[in-house]
């Protein structure tokens, strides 16, 4: 599953039941512990699933961009070397790349214990999820094979360059837009709703319809920023967490202003 795979990336070797175990014992235990302290705020801890999930997504990114930013460094260190084997791209690999280097270290040692080098790194590439780093694995295992290295290695590099650098803005792109969509659709707009409806209250008009469609307004908009996230990104598998996290924050803003107001 991605998310198993996502742990297994981050050095947590876990399985999604073991995952989903763990993180509904610790929400237990949170939950208990402010109800007998903090028992308005006990609710607040049935989000912590949530908010582990979207930890590790974003740990599992951030990984995977350091590791695509020492792509075009490591490639054109390969093109200064004649005559190399794909174990050599691993050993050489396997120091002084950081998060890359890492990756290459666990590379090596299956290697050196009998695993074929192209079986190994199509395997890492597969396991990243990243389009960059497949297609570059990919290109590394067919010169390889093919015998054509020293060309491929010199045109892979200078198109590394600027495929990373227009990655890089992709995401600072993709990053910027998804938390302003978040932090709009679960906190400002419902904190403004939140304030409309405690003035509206206090001028005598609580009997009106409109104030109990509000919750479903909330619910509506993070539906559709949730889609349009995931749309954005590629990734509607994301889609329900996008949703669940901002309707959950949303809620809880909202009902934290309308009772203090």
């Amino acid at each position: 599953m991605d998310l198993e795979r996502k742990l297994y990336n981050l050095g947590l070797p876990l399985s999604s039941r073991e995952f989903l175990t763990y993180t509904i014992l610790a929400t237990a235990l949170l939950f208990g512990s402010l109800y007998f302290f903090l028992p308005s705020y006990a609710p607040s801890a049935l989000f912590l699933p949530i908010i582990a999930y979207i930890l590790v997504d974003y740990l599992h990114e951030r990984k995977i961009s350091k590791i695509e930013a020492e792509l075009p460094r490591f490639i054109h260190l390969l093109s200064t070397y004649p005559n190399l084997t794909l174990k050599d791209v691993i050993r050489l690999g396997s120091s002084g790349f950081g998060e890359l280097s890492s990756e290459f270290r666990g590379m090596k040692r299956l290697v050196e214990s009998g695993s074929p080098a192209s079986r190994v790194l199509l395997s890492f590439a597969r396991r990243t999820g990243s389009p960059l780093i497949g297609r570059v694995v990919e290109g590394l295992v067919t010169a390889f094979r093919s015998g054509g290295t020293e060309k491929l290695l010199k045109n892979l590099s200078e198109e590394l360059y600027f495929l990373s650098e227009l990655e890089n803005e992709r995401r600072g792109a993709i990053s910027l837009q998804r938390y302003s969509i978040i932090l709009s659709a679960s906190l400002l707009v419902p904190f403004i709703l939140g304030l409309v409806v405690a003035v509206v209250r206090r001028l005598g008009a609580s009997s009106s319809p409109v104030l109990p469609l509000i919750p479903t307004y909330i619910g509506m908009l993070a539906f559709i920023s949730g889609l349009f996230l995931a749309w954005t990104e590629g990734k509607p598998k994301n889609a329900a967490v996008y949703i669940l996290v901002t309707l959950a924050i949303g809620l809880l803003t909202y009902s934290v202003v309308t009772w203090l107001y």
